[in-house]
């Protein structure tokens, strides 16, 4: 059943035009490289995972908005432009959207996908990073 989050549409969105201004910066300052792209491309990746979160059964949308909130967290830390700043304050944002929602949408015993949420919010969009980084050297 195809459901619909506004929050985590407008938060897609948000972190698309951060980083469609974290490209352009680095466009304009000659700085391009290929970890600059693969950079461009994992934030990407995640604005699609909050985007998908805003429109699958919260079942799913748990991990996904998880795994796309501490991607942003690990993003925004490892940023030393002021954009950094803004993927910091989106992955606040998406964490309370998340929480919220499993808050929210959830039978009162479920217990079993904590463990789910967890894993990928902590191993998958940084084991990501990593790889690709390690890959681009």
């Amino acid at each position: 059943m195809l459901t619909f989050r506004a929050g985590f549409l407008v938060l897609a969105v948000v972190v698309a035009a951060l980083d469609a201004g974290f490209w352009w910066f680095t466009r304009a300052q000659h700085q391009t490289s290929a970890r600059v792209g693969f950079l461009v491309a994992f934030v990407l990746l995640l604005a699609l995972l909050a985007a998908s979160a805003g429109l699958v059964r919260w079942e799913v949308a748990a991990p996904l908005g998880a795994a796309s909130t501490s991607g942003l967290f690990f993003v925004g830390a490892a940023s030393i432009f002021s954009v950094g700043i803004g993927f910091l304050l989106t992955a606040v944002v998406e964490a309370a959207l998340v929480r919220g929602m499993v808050l929210d949408t959830s039978p009162v015993g479920w217990r079993g996908g904590a463990w789910l949420i967890s894993l990928s919010a902590a191993v998958v969009p940084a084991g990501l990073f990593v790889v690709g980084l390690v890959a681009l050297k």
